[in-house]
């Protein structure tokens, strides 16, 4: 979902391929909870 686009829900655009990459590893933490 928009991950190369760096989040095309958040409208990141095509800055922070990464910062996308985290803030799933942040989510996926949080569901895992």
């Amino acid at each position: 979902m928009g991950g190369e686009r760096g989040g095309g829900r958040k409208g990141g655009g095509g800055r922070g391929r990464g910062e996308e990459r985290k803030k799933k590893k942040e989510k996926r933490k949080e569901e895992e909870k």
